[in-house]
């Protein structure tokens, strides 16, 4: 009954009552009797009158209090069932999984987000056991396992807070959730009110983050952070069994060209690439970084002796000097590898990344695409180069270059037809400086760019000087352009400022590039020549033969000139194979409508062997030196010829 209809009962009952009990005898006491009120009201008589009414009072205290508690209780009621309205309304919009079970696991209450969760609707859920459903073995019996413990003891792991398994989905899947398990005494037994969450997006999120914090992001290789905490470790493992490990640093040769001139896209996947050869070169135990930019460095634990590295740096240099085929387009890099060794080279994680770095920079003084092991001498070595590379930085302004100029003879006249623009350094304190020591600085560095630029303004400069002074004998500059130069994007825009500044006509300029610089982006540069080309400039494939060049390709760039390396000239008195590569550079370079030059002529013999087969123009310490422009001057002067 509700209480509203209970108050009112016992309402009517009190009404009922005092009509009765009170009523009744007020009537004939007042109105069948005479006398005054205070006389009726003491008489005797009016016993039964007072008792009634005592009656009617507490009849009426005990329906004021009945009401009073009546209202308490249904207000209670209203309480209780709003809070269950409530708490049933939270769970079944909760973000998390709700599940009641029994000490036996069997399922009592499944929320809506159990089922989004786990794949079973509630009626398939109820009544059967929450292990069953949604764990696999291992989980399973651990938590039954708990349950029973708690049941005994009172106690369980789940007591002391979330506990993460591995969920089972109806699909058959696992995911990892986080459980809380609140018990609830009923009677002598328990039930478990537990709450589920999926933490698959969490656990991914911490796995990313973990990934970023120790994986290079671009070719998932393990990056700095993580390549210093684990060579710290081979270190000490090395030390306690007494073993050896061989720390590689590897640069890649090249990849600033292609990175500059291609755009950031390629240079990524190359480096994606490289990851993926190098990691296909090492063995199970080696671990590959990459420590920034085109940088890596290998880890080599448990080595025999020096010919695991030695074998592993040939098997890296023959991978990483395979064409890399990105898009259409066809790149080649090299790599320049430097080893050091534990405990002969260092005994801690700074001295063997340091030496390894140290000896890399001497492989790629010694030519690239080569590997060097580190000795101590190489320190002292590392220390003059990082001195000498500030001291280059500020060699412009303080008039430390100059430009030789190397006379270009043709051969059936005689007559010097052009020159090649040498750099060359004098330090204050240190002397000249052999190019072969100062050019590696500077290519390998941003100088290059301000360097060459000064060089190709000022040999400009002195090729209009000298057809002011005479006319009559206009020269070629050849200028050398390194493989970042001529991937600048702005280069004809450069090429272009300095004839406008010098007043030099373009076609008394040559840029000279290398066959590695032209392969690098072949469309592009095929674009770029033929820029160069418009503008009046003739260009010149430099150290040709030593390449990776095609006649494929090669016909199809607009050369003028090809220059026979110095290296094939070397040997061909002696070597039969030098001499066919020669005699057929310049037959081919002839066919294909092109000049040819051959530099480093020291010899007669040759001279002859050049002026057989059909040379066009010399170069070399046979006929000078590199001289300065006042002894170009005086050649001019006197005709303009060497005898040849």
């Amino acid at each position: 009954m509700k209480a509203s209809n209970a108050i009112n009962m016992i309402w009517l009952a009190i009404l009922l009552a005092f009509v009765y009990w009170f009523l009744e005898p007020t009537i004939y006491a007042f109105v069948l009797q005479k006398g005054t009120f205070t006389d009726k009201w003491l008489h005797p008589d009016a016993e039964e009158l007072r008792t009634r009414m005592s009656v009617v009072s507490l009849l009426l205290l005990f329906g004021v209090y009945a009401q009073t508690m009546l209202k308490r209780q249904q207000q209670i009621m209203e309480s209780l069932q709003a809070s269950k309205q409530k708490i049933r309304q939270i769970i079944d919009t909760a973000n998390d999984a709700f599940i009641t079970i029994d000490a036996e696991g069997s399922i009592s209450d499944w929320n809506p987000m159990a089922e989004m969760i786990f794949g079973w609707p509630e009626d398939l859920a109820i009544g059967k056991s929450m292990m069953d459903l949604i764990m696999n073995q291992a989980p399973r019996n651990a938590l039954i396992d708990d349950i029973q413990e708690f049941i005994n003891t009172g106690s369980a792991p789940f007591t002391q807070g979330q506990i993460v398994i591995t969920a089972l989905h109806r699909d058959g899947h696992e995911f990892p959730a986080e459980m809380s398990i609140s018990p609830q005494a009923v009677g002598a037994s328990f039930i478990f009110n537990i709450f589920v969450r999926d933490i698959s997006q969490r656990k991914a999120d911490e796995e990313k983050l973990e990934t970023l914090a120790t994986r290079d992001e671009l070719t998932g290789l393990i990056n700095r952070f993580s390549y210093n905490h684990l060579l710290k470790k081979e270190v000490a493992l090395a030390k306690r069994h007494m073993e050896s490990l061989a720390v590689l640093f590897l640069d890649l040769d090249g990849f600033k060209n292609i990175n500059d001139s291609l755009g950031h896209d390629v240079g990524d996947q190359l480096l994606r690439e490289t990851a993926n050869r190098l990691s296909a070169c090492i063995r199970e135990s080696d671990t590959v970084a990459r420590i920034g930019g085109d940088e890596f460095l290998i880890i080599m634990p448990g080595i025999k002796d020096v010919h695991d590295p030695r074998f592993l740096c040939e098997r890296i240099l023959n991978m990483i000097g395979q064409p890399y085929l990105i898009g259409t387009q066809e790149c080649f890099v090299g790599a320049s590898i430097g080893i050091s060794l534990y405990p002969l080279d260092g005994d801690n994680v700074e001295s063997l990344v340091k030496n390894a770095d140290t000896a890399m920079y001497q492989a790629k003084d010694s030519g690239r695409n080569a590997y060097k092991f580190f000795t101590p001498a190489m320190g002292e070595e590392a220390f003059k180069r990082m001195e000498m590379e500030r001291a280059l930085r500020y060699a412009i302004e303080k008039n430390q270059f100059k430009l030789l100029y190397q006379p270009q003879v043709e051969l059936s006249s005689g007559r010097i037809l052009g020159v090649e623009a040498l750099l060359r350094w004098t330090h204050p304190e240190w002397g000249p400086i052999s190019p072969s020591v100062f050019i590696s600085l500077i290519e390998n560095t941003n100088l290059i760019l301000p360097i060459g630029e000064w060089v190709l303004d000022e040999a400009c400069k002195q090729n209009k000087a000298w057809q002011a002074l005479h006319p009559g004998f206009p020269l070629r500059m050849a200028v050398n352009f390194a493989a970042r130069q001529f991937a600048q994007a702005d280069l004809v825009e450069t090429v272009a400022k300095a004839l406008q500044k010098s007043g030099l006509a373009a076609e008394f300029l040559e840029l000279e590039i290398t066959e590695g610089s032209a392969m690098n982006d072949i469309e592009l540069n095929i674009r770029k020549m033929q820029a160069l080309k418009e503008l009046g400039v003739s260009i010149a494939i430099d150290d040709f033969g030593t390449g990776f060049s095609s006649l494929a390709y090669l016909k199809r760039f607009p050369i003028d000139i090809l220059k026979i390396d110095k290296s094939f000239l070397d040997e061909i008195q002696h070597g039969k194979k030098d001499a066919a590569i020669v005699a057929t550079i310049s037959e081919m370079a002839h066919s294909l409508g092109m000049e040819v030059i051959a530099e480093g002529v020291e010899t007669k013999y040759q001279l002859e062997f050049l002026r057989g087969h059909g040379c066009d123009m010399i170069q070399g310490y046979l006929f000078s030196r590199p001289v300065p422009p006042e002894q170009i001057a005086e050649i001019l002067q006197k005709g303009g010829k060497i005898k040849v």
